[in-house]
């Protein structure tokens, strides 16, 4: 109420009256019919035209997509066939020897080869004398 009660002050005030009253003393500038005209020409020359139909736009790009879509089932669905392997030539043979080399690494992971493997899945068992005592 407080704040209502002062904007309604000052809107009454003789500063705001004399302004009030310059702006009622205006004349009313209404555009003439030629600077109307001026103005449409002017924005009918900056619109941009309206395009018709665009063939490259509703044919060709879907055309495109559908090509490149198609393509990617292809490369997914027929994969290229792996090296003969099962020659005796060196060639098969040193191919055979890495694929073996790459299986055991991804099963054995980084640490340990074959043979580490045998040797660690069976230790011997070694004697503690700790363990040996008949106390209980």
């Amino acid at each position: 109420m407080k704040d209502q009660n002062q904007l309604d002050e000052k809107l009454n005030s003789e500063g705001m009256r004399a302004i009030s009253e310059m702006v009622k003393g205006l004349p009313d500038d209404i555009p003439s019919m030629s600077w109307r005209s001026q103005l449409n020409e002017r924005i009918l020359a900056e619109a941009k035209p309206k395009k018709a139909f665009d063939l490259h736009r509703w044919l060709l790009r879907p055309a495109i997509g559908l090509g490149l879509a198609a393509a990617l089932a292809l490369v997914v669905v027929f994969r290229p066939i792996a090296p003969d392997t099962t020659g005796s030539s060196v060639e098969s043979l040193m191919i055979a020897t890495h694929q073996d080399d790459v299986n055991y690494a991804s099963v054995t992971g980084a640490g340990l080869s074959v043979d580490e493997m045998t040797e660690f899945s069976n230790p011997t068992p070694v004697a503690d004398p700790l363990l040996d005592l008949d106390v209980f």
